[in-house]
């Protein structure tokens, strides 16, 4: 049976729709529907303990975490990496390296 997994998400956003969107079958008919949430922050001089990724991003030549899941995603990618030199597919992180179900 065919299927396919969607995900709609924010474009400055890594997402795996696999593990986070939904399933469709083949020979269903589906109604989605989507909503958008906009949240606004209170400007200076207001302190916050908030991180500023997109900035970081830019500092950074376009590279790095964007939101604070993605952050921590790649903290888990580091910490695999270095404890057993793959990847699991559950992290949603791009890396160059093995996966720990693609290595011999």
């Amino acid at each position: 049976m065919a299927r396919a997994h969607v995900l709609v998400h924010d474009p400055r956003v890594l997402a795996n729709p696999i593990r986070d969107g939904i399933m469709l079958q083949s020979g269903k008919s589906y109604n989605i529907y989507v909503s958008q949430t906009v949240t606004e922050r209170q400007p200076a001089p207001y302190r916050t303990n908030c991180t500023d990724y997109l900035k970081m991003w830019r500092e950074n030549g376009g590279r790095g975490p964007l939101t604070g899941r993605s952050g921590a995603e790649k903290c888990k990618m580091e910490r695999m990496l270095q404890s057993v030199g793959c990847v699991p597919r559950s992290i949603s992180y791009p890396t160059p390296t093995p996966s720990a179900t693609t290595q011999s």
